[in-house]
């Protein structure tokens, strides 16, 4: 073999490696957005607006935020609510920012949400808040001492 034809499979495999190593994580996440308020509205137990105000990763897979909550539908929520979100369709939590969340609400009480649920970030919300103003059962915002996720379906 000749120093060209060692140098040209030296610099395939490495041009393989460096592709390889740098491929980032591809989402399995296959769902379809709701088309409306009303259809993300129906499928939630509960809605929120609110900040993010922290952001954990108790496990890989999974993220925990805690959410200040400014408005609520179809539920009781506490000012301070945890939220989970997992699996492929993880929602991609920033905190700092202002969300509109379309939640789940598990066998424990504890609330979920990921993508395709209709969130949004509050800034690209306004026809889902004018319709959840309009149509939507509004809440009350309780005072749960402690950092609780505890809210009361209606």
């Amino acid at each position: 073999m000749t120093w060209y034809r060692v140098v040209a499979r030296l610099t395939a495999v490495a041009a393989f490696l460096v592709v390889f190593a740098s491929a980032r994580r591809v989402s399995a996440c296959r769902c379809l957005e709701p088309k409306s308020a009303a259809t993300a509205y129906g499928a939630a137990h509960a809605v929120v607006a609110g900040k993010v105000i922290e952001v954990t990763r108790p496990r890989p897979d999974e993220t925990e935020v805690t959410v200040e909550v400014a408005a609520v539908w179809k539920a009781d929520m506490p000012k301070l609510l945890r939220v989970t979100t997992s699996t492929d369709c993880a929602f991609p939590f920033q905190s700092g920012n202002d969300y509109l969340l379309f939640l789940y609400q598990d066998s424990s009480a504890a609330y979920s949400t990921e993508r395709c649920m209709g969130n949004r970030e509050k800034s690209k919300a306004a026809t889902f808040l004018a319709w959840l103003k309009k149509n939507g059962r509004e809440g009350t915002i309780t005072s749960t001492p402690g950092n609780t996720c505890e809210g009361n379906r209606r």
